[in-house]
C-alpha cells in the first residue's frame, strides 16, 4: 500500500430476495478444487407415466436414466465453507422445530 493511504472498511449490502428468481433443485454435486468448492444444483424429475398399471410398468421398465438439468453452479472460496456449513446446520435444526419461524437471512 502506498504511503499515506489508509484502508476503509466497507460493509456489503444485500438486496432483498425479490431481486433474484428462485429455482428448484433436488440434486447436487459438490466438488473440492484446491482453494475452492464448486456446488452444482440440478433439477431432476421422473417422467410422467400414463395408462393402466401394466402399461405404466412397461413404460418404467424402458427408462434407463432420468436427465438432470443444471440450474445453478456456485463456486465458494474454501475459507468461507465453515461459515456456510454452520449456517446450513443452524437452519436445518431450526426447520425441525414446529414452532420456529422461517428466517430471512
Amino acid at each position: 500500500m502506498a504511503e499515506g493511504r489508509s484502508r476503509k472498511k466497507l460493509t456489503v449490502e444485500y438486496p432483498t430476495y425479490d431481486a433474484t428468481k428462485p429455482v428448484y433443485a433436488n440434486q447436487m454435486v459438490v466438488q473440492y478444487m484446491g482453494s475452492e468448492f464448486a456446488i452444482a444444483f440440478y433439477a431432476a424429475f421422473p417422467p410422467v407415466l400414463t395408462g393402466t398399471d401394466e402399461e405404466r410398468l412397461a413404460q418404467a421398465s424402458q427408462i434407463e436414466k432420468i436427465p438432470a438439468i443444471c440450474v445453478a453452479r456456485v463456486v465458494i472460496p474454501r475459507e468461507r465453507m465453515p461459515e456456510i456449513v454452520e449456517a446450513l446446520a443452524q437452519n436445518l435444526e431450526r426447520s425441525k422445530d414446529p414452532n420456529a419461524s422461517p428466517t430471512s437471512g
